[in-house]
């Protein structure tokens, strides 16, 4: 299960601050890299529809090296933050896997590129992004959340570190994907 926060970042010097921030309380970051997302659709039924998504994603590391994963995400769940089923698969060759996803009648929709510059606090992964077409954000997700944990318990918790790193926070969260948010911003260029 995914459960996180995500916070668009508007000004230059907010975001300069947040990953000093970052640094000062968390240390130096754990990862720096590129992600390539491409997003499928389904034959059957119209994943914007049903609020599922169908990814897969290259992470590019400074070495060159590429480790590739298969994932599904299920619907948005409840009105505060982002939760939602994520099940993830880790594969070897991800032009393998687009091309038995095509076969199957899948179409690539559309691909998001990101950097993003990571650091783990407690249970959590805290992320600096900055995605082609829309911001910066920062995103800090529970990792290995369950069903039974308690979300409430949760949302307190991811609350607590973004006024931690975010003192001025007006409270505004993005629960919508980077994918909806670049979806819905060239909808309105139209």
């Amino acid at each position: 299960m995914e459960v996180e926060i995500k916070i668009p970042l508007n000004t230059q010097n907010s975001q300069k601050q947040i990953i000093k921030n970052l640094i000062k309380k968390l240390g130096k970051p754990i990862s720096q890299v590129i992600q390539k997302d491409c997003y499928f659709q389904s034959p059957i039924e119209n994943f914007w529809d049903t609020d599922r998504a169908l990814r897969i994603r290259d992470t590019i590391f400074p070495s060159k090296t590429i480790l590739s994963e298969l994932t599904y995400k299920g619907p948005k769940q409840g009105d505060s933050l982002k939760i939602r089923e994520e099940l993830n698969v880790k594969i070897r060759n991800s032009k393998t896997v687009y091309l038995i996803l095509e076969r199957l009648g899948f179409y690539h929709f559309k691909t998001i590129n990101k950097s993003r510059i990571s650091w783990k606090y407690d249970l959590m992964t805290i992320s600096f992004d900055v995605v082609e077409n829309l911001g910066q954000f920062l995103e800090i997700e529970l990792l290995q959340a369950k069903k039974s944990m308690d979300i409430e318990f949760i949302k307190k918790k991811i609350i607590s570190m973004v006024k931690d790193l975010i003192p001025d926070w007006d409270g505004k969260e993005e629960r919508k994907s980077y994918l909806e948010l670049l979806i819905l911003k060239e909808k309105f260029k139209e």
